[in-house]
Protein backbone atom coordinates (compact mmCIF):
# COMPACT_ATOMS: atom_id res chain seq x y z
CA UNK A 1 0.00 0.00 0.00
CA UNK A 2 1.19 3.07 -0.62
CA UNK A 3 1.18 6.41 1.27
CA UNK A 4 -0.40 8.47 -1.00
CA UNK A 5 -3.41 6.31 -2.46
CA UNK A 6 -5.39 8.40 -5.69
CA UNK A 7 -8.36 6.67 -5.04
CA UNK A 8 -8.94 7.31 -0.90
CA UNK A 9 -7.88 10.23 -1.47
CA UNK A 10 -10.76 11.57 -4.07
CA UNK A 11 -13.28 9.28 -2.10
CA UNK A 12 -12.20 11.59 1.11
CA UNK A 13 -12.56 14.93 -0.54
CA UNK A 14 -15.62 13.65 -2.25
CA UNK A 15 -17.32 12.95 1.43
CA UNK A 16 -16.08 16.66 2.11
CA UNK A 17 -17.99 18.04 -0.46
CA UNK A 18 -20.89 16.06 0.23
CA UNK A 19 -20.92 16.21 3.96
CA UNK A 20 -20.95 20.06 3.37
CA UNK A 21 -23.30 20.45 0.65
CA UNK A 22 -25.93 17.93 2.66
CA UNK A 23 -24.94 20.26 6.07
CA UNK A 24 -25.93 23.50 4.29
CA UNK A 25 -28.69 22.12 3.16
CA UNK A 26 -30.08 20.82 6.31
CA UNK A 27 -29.80 24.17 7.53
CA UNK A 28 -32.79 25.18 5.81
CA UNK A 29 -34.97 22.33 5.98
CA UNK A 30 -36.82 22.70 8.87
CA UNK A 31 -38.03 26.04 7.36
CA UNK A 32 -38.96 25.42 4.48
CA UNK A 33 -41.13 22.23 5.78
CA UNK A 34 -43.47 24.09 7.71
CA UNK A 35 -42.11 23.61 10.68
CA UNK A 36 -42.32 19.72 11.11
CA UNK A 37 -41.37 18.49 14.25
CA UNK A 38 -40.04 14.94 13.21
CA UNK A 39 -37.77 16.83 11.43
CA UNK A 40 -36.36 18.38 14.33
CA UNK A 41 -34.43 15.59 15.20
CA UNK A 42 -32.24 15.58 12.03
CA UNK A 43 -32.23 19.56 11.06
CA UNK A 44 -31.24 22.30 12.94
CA UNK A 45 -34.65 24.29 14.33
CA UNK A 46 -32.68 26.98 16.05
CA UNK A 47 -29.14 28.65 16.16
CA UNK A 48 -27.89 27.18 19.12
CA UNK A 49 -24.33 25.33 19.11
CA UNK A 50 -26.00 22.00 19.10
CA UNK A 51 -28.49 22.85 16.81
CA UNK A 52 -25.66 23.26 14.11
CA UNK A 53 -23.76 20.50 15.15
CA UNK A 54 -26.55 18.07 13.73
CA UNK A 55 -26.02 19.80 10.37
CA UNK A 56 -22.65 17.74 10.49
CA UNK A 57 -23.55 14.93 12.46
CA UNK A 58 -26.23 13.31 10.19
CA UNK A 59 -24.58 14.35 6.75
CA UNK A 60 -21.47 12.44 7.90
CA UNK A 61 -23.77 9.38 9.03
CA UNK A 62 -25.44 9.52 5.92
CA UNK A 63 -22.04 9.79 4.07
CA UNK A 64 -20.32 6.56 5.98
CA UNK A 65 -23.35 4.37 5.22
CA UNK A 66 -23.18 5.13 1.51
CA UNK A 67 -19.65 5.10 0.63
Amino acid sequence: MKLYEPFLFKLELTGIGVIFLLGAGFHFVFEFSGGQHLLGIFVPVNESVFEHLKMTFWPTILWSIFS
